[in-house]
């Protein structure tokens, strides 16, 4: 976070940092010069700006390109501050994480979420997903037209997360082709059966007719020898951590779970889900 005074934040201090909030307190004075200059930067204009003081004081800041988004009073308490900041910066780090492809959030959120459920004992189910030969369809259809296959995956999951009933899952796009699920341990084989058989339906019909029709792509190489890729399918590597069948004890474990079995998936024909049924050890 910065926060700007009168005497605080210069143009090369500004320049050269990164920040996911920004708090200027105007006072009496001008807007810092540094803070000035970098509200040209199209990068620092993504910034949310909380401003303590006045609507005039406001303006100031506006008029020097800062686009003021919460405007709190002088008399605030430390207290209700401290809940402003808390809460814009949390909302700034879940949109920077959002995926252009798909408009899904990250992995932070999830993750949160997921350590919030080890550290309270409870139950879940946690899946990573995988489209499988996603970059031999890069390779011939290009990134714009592949990020179809990438909307087509998280509209699947989606649609398997509301016919999950509740609670809602919680769903996110970590990059590449990657997607993660957290859910009930009950809603798990519903999830991954539904988005399976959707994603399976949809991508198909992102194909050119003669590509379908074949059932693969002609994937050229350096040299431009044609190489064949059939068509996408799902690779996906769950883990159940339950009480009657053993508790994950952090989230680095959760991951390195999921990982393994989205390898062991990825080994097998077609789309297929690993479940890695953790079981309580004697003694």
């Amino acid at each position: 976070m910065l926060v700007a005074s009168r005497k605080s934040a210069t143009r090369n201090f500004v320049a050269v940092q990164r920040f996911d909030l920004v708090v200027v307190f105007p006072g009496a004075g001008r807007l810092p010069r540094g803070i000035a200059a970098a509200a040209r930067d199209p990068w620092f204009k993504s910034i949310p700006v909380l401003a303590v003081g006045n609507s005039r004081q406001a303006g100031r800041i506006s008029s020097a390109g800062l686009t003021v988004d919460h405007l709190l009073p002088h008399e605030i308490s430390p207290h209700e501050f401290a809940r402003w900041v808390n809460a814009v910066w949390k909302r700034a780090r879940y949109l920077r994480e959002l995926s252009p492809d798909t408009g899904m959030p990250g992995k932070g959120w999830i993750l949160e979420e997921l350590a919030e459920r080890i550290a309270a004992n409870r139950s879940f189910a946690f899946l990573l997903y995988d489209i499988d030969r996603f970059k031999s369809v890069v390779d011939v259809y290009g990134w714009d037209r592949a990020g179809e296959f990438l909307r087509v995956l998280a509209d699947s999951l989606t649609a398997a997360g509301f016919d999950a009933g509740p609670p809602r899952p919680k769903l996110a796009h970590i990059g590449g082709d990657d997607f993660l699920v957290l859910c009930e341990p009950d809603q798990m084989l519903k999830i991954a059966r539904h988005s399976v058989t959707s994603f399976e339906q949809a991508a198909d019909r992102l194909y050119d007719p003669e590509d379908l029709r074949r059932g693969y792509i002609n994937v050229p190489d350096r040299r431009r020898n044609l190489h064949r890729a059939a068509l996408v399918t799902l690779s996906v590597g769950a883990v159940i951590s339950a009480l009657e069948e053993g508790r994950i004890k952090s989230v680095a474990e959760a991951i390195h779970a999921v990982s393994e079995m989205k390898k062991v998936a990825k080994g097998q024909p077609g789309s297929y889900v690993a479940i890695d049924r953790r079981k309580v050890s004697d003694g």
